[in-house]
């Protein structure tokens, strides 16, 4: 899984602006972003996760994804940015936005709801996000829907102010002025979801950016730059398959997975390391998926739950468990 390197590069932009030594920071979290030809137009998730740990501590600002969403340039959203700022109303620049999601953050999906006042923009993490992003999402969530309300508002010229902002992680304990000042709202934490409600009104606003040609040239280049990433991803896909379809009381190991694609070891291990990922984050999200399918169901024993996702011991499934989740096996079959 991997992040759009303009979005990384926004985020140490905003640290310069704050008067923080952003080259120390990118290099402690790993990170060298290089101009001209030869820059990379993607950062491996893990490594954006490492960025965004580096900045907090560097700023002591727990608030920094809000703060970070509301001042991005929109130049952070790269040809996505281009596609949205020529669409015709703000309703088609979100749904645009929406389809494109992946070009910015393949971790994440952007799921449109409609009601009949307002339009739901729900994310929500995919399968194969990396256990950083699962285990902490506070930051990248919170600047992702304080930047779709910033976008909205440069967009449309309009104080455009939610009708409800909800979020799954918890309330921060450092208080939430600062998310009722650039949301305009309380949000609701601890929520099921990860979303914001837009009113229509504030949505059906035709764009003065708005240009049919220039929007044609940008989807077809949006829609190039998607089908190569769907590409490098397949990789990735298919070896999360192949675990789940061989985890069955022994965890499958990378040269069986690699023999059933029909390609060497050596080179499994590479093409996952280019889609910003490893066989061990894949296994590790097959078998969190399936032990908290297994446990939910009637009747379900750790021991089995533990055996099924392949761990001999059950101490060690707890172990892996607590880590993933947070949560101990039991809690979560007691539910």
């Amino acid at each position: 899984m991997s992040v759009a390197s303009s979005l990384a590069a926004d985020l140490l932009a905003y640290l310069q602006t704050q008067g923080i030594d952003a080259g120390a920071v990118s290099a402690r979290a790993g990170i060298a972003l290089r101009t001209g030809e030869d820059a990379p137009d993607r950062v491996p998730a893990a490594v954006m996760a490492a960025l965004w740990r580096e900045a907090v501590a560097a700023s002591g600002d727990p608030d920094l994804g809000l703060h970070t969403g509301e001042s991005f340039q929109p130049g952070a959203l790269d040809i996505v940015g281009y596609v949205m700022l020529s669409s015709h109303t703000a309703s088609e620049a979100i749904r645009r936005g929406a389809r494109l999601m992946r070009l910015l953050n393949d971790s994440l999906a952007v799921d449109l709801e409609h009601t009949a006042i307002a339009t739901r923009c729900r994310v929500r993490l995919l399968q194969t996000a990396g256990e950083d992003l699962r285990v902490d999402s506070r930051q990248v969530i919170e600047t992702l829907l304080a930047g779709l309300v910033h976008q909205l508002r440069l967009l449309t010229g309009r104080a455009v102010i939610p009708l409800a902002v909800q979020m799954r992680h918890a309330r921060p304990n450092t208080g939430t002025r600062e998310h009722a000042r650039i949301f305009g709202i309380e949000p609701t934490f601890d929520a099921d979801v990860d979303a914001i409600d837009i009113d229509h009104r504030d949505l059906d606003v035709p764009l003065r950016s708005a240009n049919p040609q220039l929007l044609a040239a940008f989807e077809s280049h949006a829609e190039a730059a998607l089908d190569a990433l769907r590409t490098r991803e397949s990789l990735s896909a298919r070896v999360l398959h192949e675990i789940v379809t061989q985890l069955k009381g022994e965890a499958p190991s990378i040269p069986l997975v690699a023999k059933s694609l029909a390609m060497s070891a050596r080179h499994l291990q590479r093409g996952l390391a280019n889609e910003g990922t490893t066989f061990q984050s894949l296994l590790d999200d097959a078998r969190r998926e399936l032990a908290v399918r297994h446990l939910s169901a009637p009747g379900a024993t750790v021991a089995k739950v533990a055996w099924l996702v392949g761990f001999s011991e059950p101490s060690a499934f707890h172990r892996a468990f607590r880590r993933w989740t947070g949560h101990s096996p039991r809690e979560l079959a007691r539910r």
